[in-house]
């Protein structure tokens, strides 16, 4: 092999390292604390999200209803929720965990 290809792989391989290394995983207490910082929804924690509200200026919504999936690649954490609130209203939020962090898609 020439020095390029080695040199290639190498990187290649340092990538996929890193990324299974800081791959948030079924990190439920995290992916909770980001949806209070990004979406303003607040949950109990005791094993998976329970009881859930979202505050938006100073009003108070409760959710009924909190379900979803979550799908682990290894490289990186698929988290997906359908929130649905005590007036009929319901969202989706996607999100994806990589490099220890969460962005929402």
């Amino acid at each position: 092999m020439n020095r390029k290809v080695k040199l290639t792989f190498g990187f290649i391989l340092l990538t996929l390292i890193i990324l299974v290394f800081t791959n948030p995983g079924f990190d439920d207490v995290r992916f909770a604390k980001w949806l209070e910082r990004e979406h303003g929804i607040y949950c109990t924690y005791d094993g998976s999200l329970r009881a859930c509200k979202q505050i938006i200026d100073s009003k108070e919504k409760i959710i009924t209803k909190n379900s979803g999936h979550t799908r682990n690649t290894g490289f990186y954490t698929e988290f997906t929720r359908r929130i649905t609130f005590e007036d009929g209203e319901s969202i989706e939020i996607r999100a994806l965990g990589i490099v220890t962090s969460f962005f929402n898609i």
